[in-house]
């Protein structure tokens, strides 16, 4: 079962960049005879990948330490290698994913360099990655959390996120503020080894009280949840050398 703060991570994806294709099946037209490619980089368990399957017909989850899951599933392949050192060839990709990994990546300059360099003209790049301020309370919890998440930093400004992948991409950049599921980080995780199932509820109804939260700008300006991006490599879709 997905985790808790990943099936959050989905709701909001799916809420500020839905209209770039995540989580739809619009992509599959874009390709006439191959089904649309994605990479997702740092795919851990697999777990998020295995909900983007209906989106994209072909995905390749790259991990430093692989764990895949039990049983096959088409169209869902793993490759253990560094996300700063992407073992494939330019412009193979439609999509790439980075979920909540650049924050682990000492060469973060390598590992943007990588991921747009994997992508075809007119292909799309989504991620998520802490604001600066990022806080899950006091700042010795936070200190505490991050340390056991394998952080190597403390996150990013809009401008020094956009700096990493612009250019050459087109980017959009969105502040998360999350002010509820924040809140509810430690007592969810503590949960969440009790129940998974409740745990994910519980995020969802996070999700829907920040999602009012980011609608009327209340805590934007704090830099204290989630930078989410959407970037776009300039060129026509279906121009991959592959």
């Amino acid at each position: 079962m997905i985790h808790f703060a990943s099936y959050y991570r989905w709701l909001v994806y799916k809420l500020l960049f839905r209209q770039d294709g995540f989580g739809g099946a619009r992509s599959l037209d874009a390709h006439p005879g191959r089904p649309a490619r994605l990479l997702d980089i740092g795919c851990k368990e697999a777990a998020f990948s295995r909900l983007l399957v209906p989106m994209a017909g072909q995905i390749v989850g790259v991990d430093v330490a692989v764990r895949a899951p039990a049983g096959f599933q088409v169209g869902l392949h793993f490759v253990t290698g560094d996300g700063q050192a992407l073992p494939f060839r330019p412009g193979a990709f439609d999509f790439v994913l980075m979920n909540d990994v650049l924050e682990h990546m000492p060469d973060d300059g390598a590992a943007a360099r990588c991921a747009c360099a994997a992508l075809a003209p007119g292909g799309r790049l989504w991620l998520s990655t802490p604001a600066i301020q990022y806080s899950v309370g006091p700042r010795w919890v936070t200190a505490r959390f991050e340390r056991a998440w394998g952080h190597v930093r403390k996150g990013y400004t809009p401008a020094a996120l956009a700096r990493l992948f612009s250019p050459p991409l087109d980017v959009r950049i969105v502040v998360w503020p999350e002010p509820a599921f924040r809140a509810m980080q430690l007592p969810n995780w503590l949960l969440s080894r009790l129940s998974m199932g409740l745990a994910r509820r519980i995020a969802a109804l996070c999700f829907w009280v920040d999602r009012r939260a980011w609608a009327t700008g209340r805590g934007a300006d704090t830099l204290s949840g989630h930078l989410y991006l959407s970037g776009r490599k300039p060129g026509a879709a279906g121009e991959s050398p592959l």
